[in-house]
């Protein structure tokens, strides 16, 4: 008479672990991998200074950007999604340029993440990214805690050649609708999705603000904001806050 007692209590254990153990999908959840959220590492104190000659490059290659908060269309939002993945690491410059204004660039490195916001009952995608970024503070001979920096960014599109949307359905690869016909038009064009047939860029502006600096390891780190558009056809503009940091050495 034990062995179906047993049997039980061992399959209703087993039941609540899965339970558990799944992952919450509902509205306004925030959905964590398993392995913890990844985030930028974490500043180190100081409120030091870097200088920086005519002629000087200093390069980082471990830029990262945290969001950490958003707004749509000027409105608060959620990050559902993107907050367990920031960008970076990325390859970045500073240098004085002709005028002696400290500008600070793009290099190469990961330049972006998918990311979703919730706002009420609405899902907006959008394409997080510093994307071929150029910025310029003051002119000046080194970069301290005043040092702000004003640039703008390319946002491309989320959705691109390939993307096919949940039934399938796709301007380059799948169907042109649900019933599963290849995609096709008189004329030999393809046809897909409106969100998949938009492929132009936007243009979006961002701001870093220096918060700290330790000369020694030549890390900057500090905070940004983000104006750009979504880079899915339809949606409006999205305003990211966050959080960024980096070593920047010469000839690094």
């Amino acid at each position: 008479m034990k062995s179906p007692v047993l049997a039980v209590l061992i399959f209703g254990f087993g039941a609540l672990a899965l339970t558990s153990c799944s992952s919450d999908r509902s509205i306004g959840s925030t959905a964590v991998p398993v392995y913890g959220i990844v985030q930028c590492p974490k500043a180190s104190e100081g409120r030091g200074t870097i200088a920086l000659a005519p002629g000087t490059v200093l390069k980082s290659t471990n830029l990262c950007l945290e969001a950490r908060s958003a707004k749509y269309e000027g409105k608060i939002a959620k990050i559902i999604w993107g907050s367990t993945s920031p960008i970076g690491p990325v390859s970045a410059e500073l240098a004085r340029d002709a005028s002696g204004k400290i500008a600070l660039t793009y290099a190469g490195g990961r330049h972006g993440t998918q990311a979703t916001l919730q706002q009420g009952s609405q899902r907006i995608p959008f394409n997080f990214t510093i994307n071929a970024l150029e910025a310029s503070g003051a002119a000046a001979s080194q970069i301290d805690t005043s040092t702000n920096f004003v640039g703008s960014i390319t946002v491309p599109p989320l959705r691109g050649l390939g993307y096919t949307d949940s039934r399938g359905r796709g301007a380059d690869a799948g169907y042109d609708q649900s019933t599963a016909f290849y995609a096709y038009s008189p004329e030999g064009a393809v046809k897909g999705t409106e969100e998949s047939r938009v492929r132009e860029s936007g243009e979006g502006k961002i701001t870093f603000q220096v918060k700290n600096i330790n000369a020694d390891k030549g890390e900057i780190s500090g905070t940004f904001v983000s104006d750009q558009p979504s880079g899915v056809e339809g949606k409006g503009e999205v305003q990211v806050e966050g959080y960024f940091i980096g070593n920047f050495k010469a000839g690094a």
